[in-house]
């Protein structure tokens, strides 16, 4: 309550309402330059944006995380299969697949929880990785993903998009667990980030040429667990899901090596809370509009778009 009475945020609110209010009017120039308003106010509170530290942080978890590393330690992992992470950047779907997941009767979808991100910051502080902490690390998720879903539960989603950086501890704690990497174009993602109100601590969503900058990165990580993990990371594509939501669906169900049900087809029927941007999104029926969403914008995300599509090498 107090974080709202703060100026700052309500100039930042109103930008992002006026946004929303003129690209309903297809009034695309008008709502993006309302949305940068709104985008520039955060960036003047928010934590500063710097590629570096990111990258680092990314070379750390590469030279860490290797095949030989990540084969020799998940012998000691936990060989429960109840969990199943979705993963990916903010706006991928990762709230829809969450939803679809849970309409299976054997499914919980425990939300976006934070326990995994607690684990790796021990781990990051010069915890050893042995047969002892890892079976320790182990037991406390269980512990807390326990206590947010019920006993019957066959499969417990774990719904936090930035897990995508833990892939690594999460293959050495839970070799049984799945992981499901979703994705979707990335203009799409920058553009609806660049959209929606998050907290101040995704300050890569806030500029556009910042969010190319991460993306590269992020690709390269991704690209290193797709290389060094001893299981499939399942790769599901937002565009895919839309065009034929029944293969897809069945596919993801079949990832979870569970029995196929209908009711996954039903996910909007589905009454579980959602807390997250997308909660009214997932009481719809699959939508194409939100697919090339960018196009709208596409004067705007010129720079961004050649960047990606690697005609540049830097975009300063």
């Amino acid at each position: 309550a107090n974080f709202a009475l703060k100026p700052f945020h309500g100039l930042r609110v109103l930008h992002n309402a006026l946004g929303k209010h003129f690209e309903k009017s297809h009034q695309y120039d008008i709502a993006f330059q309302h949305f940068r308003s709104s985008n520039e106010v955060e960036k003047t509170v928010g934590r500063p944006f710097d590629i570096n530290a990111y990258s680092r942080d990314f070379d750390e978890l590469i030279e860490f995380y290797s095949g030989e590393r990540i084969e020799e330690l998940a012998q000691f992992g936990s060989q429960d299969e109840r969990p199943v992470f979705v993963v990916g950047l903010p706006r991928t779907g990762t709230s829809l697949t969450e939803q679809i997941l849970s309409s299976h009767s054997a499914i919980h979808g425990a939300g976006e929880l934070s326990y995994m991100g607690s684990i790796a910051g021990q781990v990051n502080k010069n915890l050893t990785l042995t047969e002892q902490s890892i079976a320790e690390l182990s037991n406390k998720y269980m512990d807390g993903l326990g206590r947010k879903s019920p006993d019957s539960a066959n499969r417990i989603v774990d719904k936090y998009p930035m897990n995508y950086m833990h892939v690594g501890l999460i293959a050495i704690l839970f070799p049984k667990a799945k992981i499901i990497h979703c994705q979707r174009d990335p203009l799409d993602v920058a553009i609806s980030c660049y959209t929606v109100l998050f907290n101040l601590d995704n300050n890569f969503t806030n500029d556009l040429m910042h969010f190319g900058l991460y993306y590269k990165e992020y690709q390269r990580l991704m690209a290193h667990w797709s290389a060094v993990l001893p299981t499939t990371i399942l790769e599901l594509q937002y565009e895919d899901l839309v065009r034929e939501p029944e293969a897809v669906t069945k596919n993801l169900i079949a990832h979870c090596d569970l029995p196929w049900e209908e009711a996954c087809l039903q996910f909007d029927r589905n009454e579980r809370t959602v807390l997250t941007p997308s909660n009214w999104q997932v009481r719809q029926k699959l939508y194409n509009t939100a697919v090339g969403r960018w196009r709208k914008y596409e004067e705007h995300l010129l720079e961004l778009k050649s960047f990606l599509e690697g005609q540049r090498s830097d975009p300063a």
